[in-house]
């Protein structure tokens, strides 16, 4: 059977589906309304969004929310108790103040970053399940969904997918890449995720990972960044500070079952040192991953160290 491709940009990134199956021409179509629907419902960028309407009401009323919306909200809180907000949906005032990704970004000054700071509490968002409504219990909270929705997107478009007959496939949301099944093309029945060089912002690809049926993550400090002067600064911010994370990683690979636990864990493990960070990949059996750090070094967890294919002359530790 032949394999069909669809591509379309949406949410900031190059989407791409491939799939295996007779009827791709109407799947796709329903693909591509599915995940217009959830850029127009959990948009931190639409004016009309189901999350803006949240934030809106921010100090001043809850807002009744679809099931979908309401279920990912609560886990993201949850998991934000969890990790003492290292991982925290709540970081929407820290995120907007900078902006980095868009036109109006800036390096904002220290009181300023202080007083977002007190914005960012996941324990103020206020959930009624019986309700299913949110609240936020101070003016200026905002919540952003963009180091979780991807991930939920791509989940949930495989179930999609799945639910539609398709037995191989690949979904490709940017830095999200979810595979369904083995790859027909390939002799061993992998697919083969390309993994970007966080180092260089030129599109140069470091490494090929070898994949079946699994989600693959990528988080970069190179993905999306601000310049001022001679300084890079990356949109993976630090909750405590409230400036960018300053670790020696430069880019993470999460390897899961799926992407949403890959979103997460990409986030909670950016700020570690290297070593502490290989340390969870390697005790934690729902993940296996990659690190790069700034000096250039590629640490992989040993399950992971049979499937990639380095491109560049990187020096691979494990």
């Amino acid at each position: 059977m032949a394999e069909f491709l669809h591509g379309f940009p949406l949410m900031g990134n190059d989407i791409e589906l491939s799939i295996d199956h007779p009827d791709a021409t109407q799947i796709f179509q329903e693909a591509e309304a599915l995940l217009r629907d959830y850029e127009r419902r959990y948009s931190a960028n639409f004016e009309n969004s189901e999350l803006m309407a949240i934030n809106a009401a921010a100090g001043r009323s809850p807002v009744t929310v679809s099931n979908d919306l309401y279920d990912l909200i609560k886990n993201g809180v949850s998991i934000a108790l969890a990790t003492n907000g290292v991982f925290n949906i709540a970081v929407g005032a820290i995120t907007k103040l900078w902006h980095i990704g868009f036109s109006d970004a800036q390096l904002p000054d220290k009181a300023q970053i202080q007083e977002k700071l007190a914005l960012i509490h996941p324990k103020d968002i206020e959930l009624n399940d019986e309700q299913r409504s949110v609240f936020l219990k101070k003016t200026g909270m905002e919540l952003d969904l963009g180091a979780i929705a991807k991930g939920y997107f791509a989940d949930r478009l495989k179930q999609f997918f799945t639910e539609k007959g398709v037995h191989s496939g690949l979904i490709s949301l940017g830095t999200t890449t979810v595979t369904i099944g083995q790859a027909n093309d390939s002799l061993d029945g992998f697919w083969a995720v390309e993994i970007p060089n966080p180092l260089r912002y030129d599109g140069q690809v470091l490494a090929h990972l070898k994949t079946s049926d699994q989600s693959v993550v990528i988080s970069s400090i190179n993905e999306r960044k601000l310049k001022v002067g001679d300084k890079y600064y990356h949109h993976i911010f630090d909750t405590r500070t409230g400036y960018p994370v300053d670790s020696r990683i430069a880019g993470i690979v999460i390897v899961s079952e799926q992407a949403l636990d890959g979103e997460i864990w990409s986030t909670v493990l950016f700020g570690l040192p290297a070593e502490k960070a290989l340390r969870w990949m390697n005790q934690e059996e729902s993940i296996e991953g990659m690190i790069v750090t700034k000096e250039g070094q590629v640490i992989v967890s040993e399950g992971l160290q049979d499937k990639l294919i380095l491109c560049q002359d990187f020096e691979m530790l494990g």
